[in-house]
């Protein structure tokens, strides 16, 4: 059986601007203007209240959130690690470019080429450029390690995470998006549930191995190893996780997927079978990688992974001087039509 992993980054918890507001009933920005000392018609007694918040929380806005309000250049860097070829690097950057079109910034994307590698762009590029502030992103959700310039500027982590506990650092909320996932095929009926995914290794592989779990859990479902599967992130181990599963004494009358490339292989495993999705054998996918999905019969039901809403709360952060604490932007079900109640019923099963 593989171990379960905590998908939150052990850190101190300190409080946000967003603490303050939530707290006080303001914006973010009003907090932002009072704590600067900057004019504002804001009434003095919710000035006073918003000071006295603060104070109780211990907060205080950080320097390097007070360079960035300061400076000019209205550029911001964002480095990547696979840039130019990762599949899910588009919706980062355009929704990190979104973000800071809206507040009058730029964008300056460099990639550095090397899967998981973030430091390898020339710092010079980036002290030439001279931008307001930093947000360091990879395509793979991974731990990483940052450059010592990271701490000299306001720097926010996108899809990935460090050491640091004074970092803004955005990452899926993978583990319950996959606890949704499990979640949907328990309503259907399924209790022979399979899981097929990357390596365990990865941050998300782990994670979406622990939501599993969970939602199994809840439903007084029994945890079977011989129904997880890793291997790699392709299609090639969806079809051989596929057939070895369908041919146990007990197999799985659904399938949950760590991508939608692993689900195309369960789709041609299962036709290769002679066997029909979903009125044999129901699959749900992860990612919703609508150049691979949009070509799969039936519909694939899958998990989407939020990276424009990603791009633009890593910006947001930037800019508002929200630099610590994690925030997990929720992974939302797409319902389509690869789901169905297993042969011979089963109902759905209560939480």
């Amino acid at each position: 059986m593989a171990e379960t992993s905590n998908p939150s980054p052990a850190r101190r918890r300190r409080a946000t601007m967003s603490d303050v507001a939530e707290r006080a009933g303001v914006s973010r920005t009003s907090v932002s203007l009072i704590l600067n000392n900057h004019e504002t018609r804001i009434a003095p007694e919710t000035q006073r209240r918003v000071r006295q918040i603060a104070e109780e929380l211990g907060f205080r806005p950080s320097r390097a959130a007070l360079q960035l309000r300061t400076q000019q250049s209205q550029v911001i860097s964002f480095i990547g690690d696979e840039i130019a070829s990762g599949p899910f690097a588009g919706g980062l950057i355009a929704g990190a470019q979104a973000a800071a079109a809206l507040q009058s910034h730029a964008l300056m994307v460099m990639n550095s080429g090397i899967p998981g590698d973030i430091t390898a762009v020339d710092p010079t590029i980036l002290e030439d450029r001279q931008a307001d502030g930093n947000v360091y992103a990879t395509v793979m959700t991974r731990r990483v390690v940052l450059p010592p310039s990271a701490s000299e500027s306001p720097t926010v982590l996108l899809n990935c995470f460090s050491e640091s506990d004074a970092l803004a650092q955005i990452l899926p909320d993978d583990r319950n998006g996959e606890r949704t996932a499990t979640r949907c095929a328990l309503d259907h009926g399924h209790r022979r549930i399979g899981l097929i995914m990357g390596e365990l290794g990865t941050q998300p592989a782990s994670d979406r191995l622990e939501g599993y779990a969970e939602a199994l859990a809840e439903a007084d479902v029994e945890y079977d190893e011989h129904l997880v599967w890793h291997g790699d992130w392709n299609g090639n181990t969806g079809y051989d996780a596929a057939i070895h599963m369908l041919q146990l004494p007990h197999p799985p009358t659904a399938f949950i997927c760590g991508n939608d490339r692993i689900a195309l292989g369960v789709y041609e495993a299962v036709r290769n079978l002679s066997l029909r999705i979903p009125d044999d054998i129901s699959v749900i996918g992860y990612d919703d990688q609508r150049e691979i999905t949009q070509f799969m019969h039936p519909p694939l039901t899958t998990v989407r992974l939020p990276y424009e809403e990603m791009g633009r709360v890593a910006v947001n952060s930037l800019l508002a001087g929200d630099e610590i604490g994690t925030v997990y932007v929720a992974c939302d079900l797409i319902e389509r039509a690869s789901v169905s109640s297993p042969r011979g019923g089963g109902g759905p099963v209560t939480h």
